[in-house]
């Protein structure tokens, strides 16, 4: 084509002018390191070793990093998912639209998954490993073990789903999980399927996000103290405090135009004390308690369960117990349940737990939470240099079938 008819097609100069201004973007723009509105940290520029050439694991970080980066990143996503909708299609970014504002993750369990696979894409190796992983875990200390696993929104709220919809059965699933276990009397398991269908019609699972609401973790909760033998707390009892506006992880994905909103419902529970392992290097944190020490670990101090000004952000849920901290403790004062000792629980946990801890202090004098993705001791040193009365290890389905971090109880 010659110089002089390139003016006769302005699409081909539109083109070139897109090109050139995103270009000029990415290059100027500085990295963002979290979004907001997609609610996650995102890939920062990597470093090229030969190492990380010749594997091609440059190549990967880089196209994650460019995509990332892209100028006006947020902007483009919401047009894609205005688009889809313009098309029909009836879900978006691996998340299903549900009926009544109702969004579901698209989980998906093969065999290899390839590099390029979302979260929501599980490798049946790691579903295996993690059976085994937890399995030696319950068979390594002579304590009461109560394991549960939760059950996602899509497998209790099944009248919600598009017809046709085609995803993992939970409900012969969790069984299978727990039947994979050796057999030990201390160990006792819990599934909350039945529990939450039987109220199903109750705003138990948050629309927006894939954890279950307050009133879902508080139906689990009982479905415990029964096994438990304890006398649960009633909700009648409680001070609800409520939070409007909250926009979770699933939409945070698809961005569904016209998405309702969800309400987070908190309790005002006080306890004695309340200490975690947060970045003490961060002032805006640290102002808000004070910096502790347990066994030479740095620890934050705070006065509440919660972290009141967290619901003030896009990330509203990680107002309970502060968020997923490597350990935390807390020292109740209210223990409906007291014996001749202090009694102690050991909660192995990922954030579904987060919302159902409130109603746990009221139990047990003191309860001490181990996430094991980012636990700052081992589970040997911290099972054999301290006692504990109970443990309870409580996951949602879809984290414990990919969740590589399970490993780590065993060491």
């Amino acid at each position: 084509m010659k110089g002089k008819e390139l003016w006769k097609h302005p699409l081909v100069w539109l083109f070139a002018l897109f090109l050139l201004v995103f270009v000029a973007a990415d290059f100027f723009l500085p990295d963002r390191v979290y979004s907001e509105f997609e609610n996650t940290k995102l890939q920062q520029k990597p470093k090229l070793t030969w190492e990380s050439f010749f594997d091609s694991s440059y190549s990967t970080t880089y196209e994650t990093y460019v995509n990332d980066q892209f100028p006006a990143r947020d902007q483009w996503i919401t047009l894609k998912a205005v688009a889809e909708i313009g098309l029909g299609k009836k879900e978006n970014n691996n998340v299903i639209y549900g009926k009544d504002g109702y969004l579901f993750e698209k989980l998906q369990i093969i065999e290899q998954p390839d590099s390029s696979a979302g979260t929501n894409v599980v490798n049946m190796l790691q579903i295996q490993r993690n059976q085994k992983f937890m399995n030696e875990f319950f068979q390594m200390y002579d304590l009461p073990v109560t394991f549960a696993l939760a059950p996602n929104s899509y497998a209790v709220m099944t009248d919600k789903l598009p017809l046709g919809t085609e995803l993992p059965d939970q409900e012969k699933m969790i069984p299978e999980i727990y039947n994979s276990f050796d057999e030990d009397e201390d160990l006792t398991y819990l599934n909350f399927l039945d529990t939450l269908r039987a109220h199903q019609d109750e705003y138990i699972y948050y629309r927006t996000d894939h954890h279950w609401t307050t009133l879902g973790a508080y139906y689990a909760y009982v479905d415990y103290c029964e096994a438990k033998g304890f006398d649960p707390i009633s909700l009648d009892e409680l001070e609800a405090n409520e939070v409007e506006d909250f926009y979770g992880t699933y939409y945070s994905k698809c961005k569904k135009p016209g998405q309702k909103a969800d309400v987070i419902t908190w309790y005002d529970v006080p306890v004695d004390s309340f200490q975690f392992t947060g970045d003490v290097k961060n002032e805006a944190l640290t102002s808000q308690g004070k910096v502790t020490e347990w066994n030479g670990i740095p620890m934050i101090s705070v006065n509440s369960m919660y972290q009141l000004e967290q619901f003030e952000t896009r990330d509203k849920y990680a107002a309970f117990t502060w968020g997923n901290n490597g350990l935390t403790q807390i020292v109740t004062g209210h223990n409906r349940n007291p014996g001749e000792k202090p009694s102690r629980l050991l909660l192995i946990k990922d954030s579904f737990a987060n919302s159902m801890v409130p109603f746990l202090t009221y139990h047990y004098d003191e309860i001490w939470i181990v996430d094991p993705r980012s636990t700052p001791v081992s589970m040997k040193t911290l099972l054999t240099e301290n006692e504990f009365d109970d443990i309870f290890v409580l996951y949602n389905v879809s984290t414990f079938l990919s969740d590589t971090d399970i490993a780590r109880l065993r060491f």
